[in-house]
């Protein structure tokens, strides 16, 4: 039996120090042939190999170690396969594996394969020991649980098998399985289950368990002397090892005598001491399988006998699915992570100036979207038509930012929600994609198939998966909507990404609803190729800049019941913003900026004894926040740089807006800065001053730079402040024609 190995994105790394030596540890320095020494090829006849055996592992923050019941990960992340570890190596590949016991499932004994075999009804929390062996790849460890006997089982619940989420991971076992024969077996001593070691073919199949006809037989061969013949080979090693003149082995096996004394169930050892993994164990042959297609050449297990071998061999298979734990058909979502729970209660607010600068935060979702009523309905409109036509769709949403277009597609996707609860839309899934939280474009595949199967997987895997998904017909299979925020994050160099998403659509059996959601309205034009923009389709959304009146509007819509500022400061406010770039979050952090400035007043007032009769927001708090903001930091680096950088920095800026992309090349910035210069008949820089003057603005936080490509006409330049920090600084400046250049396209 053997398991699929997936990627995993998570390390690992062994713990201590090994517990073997390798042959080229044990040889001797010098190979000159003299009879009292041990050359290599005797200590590989000696049973030697270049094996090395730990005790233990950490991956994921979890250590495993030897006899650990461990969890493996499969396709099907919901049932994972179970084992008992035998040993853990690295093999002479240099390949790190496990070496691991099947652990059998209530499930697994319930479904038997053959329709002749009878169905077993068995405790869920049951899970049955067997003799099936196999090695697999250290990376399929996702995580360890409990066993426990029968009585201490009984003695922890009383009152039946666990209910909660966090001990669902918790059995018992008390007897065999046979998975050959699809038979339970005898009660399995714990010692045997403790000490992880073999129990007899005789003992397997139970003549007493439903739908076995087979007599009881007076084993030929026990574990006892399974031992000894393992025991002779342990000798005949540690003699071998006696005799060189290095260093002893730090793994030591037990005397043959100390053994003796011993008796019963004490005598077995655990299966990592007398069992390492041997790959002349294995055999390969060509078979024909369901699950791996006819004549496909795999490595197979051979049966044993009817009589119990005089060896009990471990042969490994690489794909055989034989003995396999079968997996569930309908797949269970996993839970989502519970947040930490709040210390305290979060105060209400109780204060006129409190409850302002709640509903004017940026984060606070409003009950509805002023100005944005003709684009919510068009969203909501396409949406729910391709849901209930089960189809596939690609709208694409652009604007400057903070015009609304996510928190626009929010609210549909909230509403949405909650009509299908109520039965008025038919089922669908949504899932967020945000390119500001992605590591590269390509992670956008593991978060999809994260979302919609629970397993997680690595970027290449998951594209083929959902390549294969929408690629295959399902009768019930639920149409998915997937925002994809920051679209412009997502440009690649082959814009592949870009392309299976905008593809997938198309597909008849997808049933796929991408919403692109980017900030340059002509991005498909500029920067996407043929074959990814006319996949895109013809839907297109464009979100335009607030007015000041709907500046105005939409922080009244806010402050609505909140008596606190006066009619002529937020007209003050709506006007410098939608004069600058239309942005409503500005908008709301400008007049949050103003509340807090008056209850400051208000407060150094009380302390001075000062009456203060006005106690609403003005036009003059206003002036003050707004030049607060023009007197930043970023802004008055701007404003104090000299004519050829303040041009630079608008090139950049220009360039990025053509683009569309945050990252530019230096020689689209120096064509620019051509340009510019004869517009504004200003004396052109040479080559050499134009690097020092992008070296002098990456010293001074202005711009990020890719140092490994300084000096030359390919470096990538990124902006590292706001766009509209480089809009204000030159207004202040007082270049009539560098301000209307900053300000157009």
């Amino acid at each position: 039996m053997a398991i699929r190995a997936w990627p995993s994105a998570e390390s690992y790394e062994f713990l201590g120090e090994p517990l073997t030596k390798t042959v080229d540890d044990l040889a001797p320095a010098s190979t000159a042939p003299t009879p009292t020494r041990r050359t290599t090829r005797g200590l590989k006849a000696a049973g030697f190999t270049n094996t090395v055996q730990y005790g233990a592992f950490r991956k994921g923050g979890i250590d495993y170690k030897i006899n650990d019941c461990i969890f493996l990960e499969t396709d099907e992340q919901a049932h994972p396969y179970k084992g008992k570890i035998i040993s853990i190596y690295r093999d002479e590949k240099g390949e790190d594996k496990l070496k691991v016991r099947w652990l059998y499932t209530a499930e697994d004994a319930r479904k038997p394969r053959s329709k002749k075999k009878k169905t077993f009804e068995l405790h869920p929390n049951e899970i049955f020991y067997s003799n099936e062996k196999d090695a697999t790849e250290i990376e399929n460890a996702c995580g360890r649980f409990e066993v426990f006997s029968k009585e201490d089982y009984d003695a922890r619940y009383p009152d039946g098998p666990p209910r909660s989420d966090s001990e669902k991971n918790i059995y018992f076992c008390r007897r065999m399985w046979d998975e050959r024969q699809e038979k339970l077996g005898l009660p399995v001593r714990w010692a045997d289950f403790l000490n992880n070691a073999d129990v007899a073919a005789e003992e397997l199949s139970n003549p007493f368990a439903p739908g076995s006809t087979r007599k009881r037989t007076t084993p030929s061969s026990t574990p006892a002397t399974i031992l000894k013949t393992k025991k002779a080979r342990i000798n005949r090693l540690n003699n071998v090892e006696k005799s060189l003149t290095h260093s002893s082995r730090k793994r030591t096996f037990p005397s043959e005598s100390e053994n003796d004394n011993q008796s019963g169930d004490e005598n077995f050892l655990p299966a990592s001491d007398i069992d390492a993994s041997d790959p002349d164990d294995e055999r390969a042959e060509a078979v024909s399988d369901d699950d791996h297609g006819p004549g496909k050449a795999v490595k197979r297990k051979s049966r044993p006998g009817a009589r119990t071998p005089k060896r009990q061999h471990s042969y490994l298979s690489a794909t055989s699915m034989r003995g396999l734990p079968r997996t569930p058909s309908r797949k269970s979502r996993l839970a989502a992570t519970p947040l930490p729970s709040r210390a305290h209660e979060r105060s209400s607010p109780t204060t006129e100036f409190d409850k302002a600068r709640e509903r004017l935060h940026v984060s606070n979702l409003p009950d509805s979207l002023p100005c944005r009523e003709m684009e919510y309905a068009e969203i909501y409109g396409r949406v729910e038509s391709a849901i209930e036509e089960a189809s596939g769709s690609c709208i694409y949403i652009a604007g400057v930012p903070g015009t609304g277009k996510t928190a626009t597609v929010h609210a549909v996707m909230r509403n949405m929600l909650e009509a299908m609860e109520e039965d008025e839309i038919s089922p669908f899934q949504f899932v967020e994609i945000n390119g500001m939280k992605l590591t590269e474009p390509a992670q956008s595949y593991s978060i999809l198939w994260q979302a919609l199967t629970g397993n997680k997987v690595n970027a290449n895997h998951a594209g083929q998966l959902l390549e294969k998904r929408f690629n295959t017909s399902s009768p019930n299979r639920q149409p998915v909507v997937v925002l994809m925020d920051e679209l412009d994050l997502l440009v690649t160099k082959n814009q592949q990404v870009m392309y299976n998403f905008f593809n997938w659509p198309n597909l008849p059996h997808a049933r796929l609803i991408v919403l692109a959601v980017a900030n340059t309205m002509d991005l498909p034009e500029r920067i996407l190729t043929n074959r990814v923009s006319s996949r895109l389709g013809l839907t297109r959304i464009k979100f335009e800049a607030y007015t000041h009146q709907q500046l105005i509007e939409i922080v009244e819509s806010r402050l609505e019941g909140v008596q606190c500022f006066e009619r002529d400061a937020i007209e003050l406010c709506a006007r410098k913003i939608g004069a600058i770039s239309g942005d409503a979050r500005r908008a709301l952090d400008i007049c949050r900026r103003g509340v807090e400035l008056l209850e400051y007043s208000l407060q150094q007032a009380d302390k001075e004894n000062k009456q203060i009769n006005k106690k609403l927001v003005t036009m003059s708090v206003i002036d003050r926040a707004v030049k607060e903001m023009f007197a930043s930091p970023a802004v008055q680096s701007v404003a104090r740089a000299s004519i050829h950088q303040r041009v630079f920095l608008v090139c950049v800026l220009r360039v990025i807006r053509r683009t569309g992309t945050s990252l530019v090349e230096f020689n689209q910035v120096a064509d620019e800065y051509v340009k510019l210069c004869s517009l504004g008949n200003l004396r052109q820089a040479t080559s050499y001053t134009l690097f020092a003057i992008c070296e002098q603005l990456n010293t001074c936080q202005l711009l990020m730079t890719e140092q490994s490509r300084a000096g030359d006409y390919s470096q990538r330049i990124q902006l590292s402040i706001n766009t509209e920090d480089v809009i204000t600084a030159v207004r202040s400046s007082g270049e009539e024609w560098l301000k209307r250049l900053a300000e157009s396209s």
